[in-house]
């Protein structure tokens, strides 16, 4: 990932997605399984794609995470 929003995400996802990431995705999913597994496409998808990001702060990344979290749940 280059650019702002990438180093950003990457700096987000360093110890782990962040917490509202982890319980949307155990809500979504109540399978502890499925729900890992949609994080982790989550948090590939995040490292990829984090350049698309407009703005440079936590909170709107931590959105972004929490949309293309949906997304995977709802395109499985």
């Amino acid at each position: 990932t280059s650019g702002k929003g990438g180093d950003l995400i990457r700096r987000l996802l360093e110890g782990g997605p962040p917490v509202e990431v982890v319980r949307l995705a155990h809500r979504l999913s109540p399978d502890p399984a499925a729900a890992e597994e949609l994080l982790q496409e989550t948090c590939l998808i995040g490292l990829e794609k984090g350049h698309q990001l407009r703005r440079e702060d936590p909170k709107s990344a931590v959105g972004w995470l929490c949309r293309v979290l949906r997304n995977q749940f709802h395109h499985r």
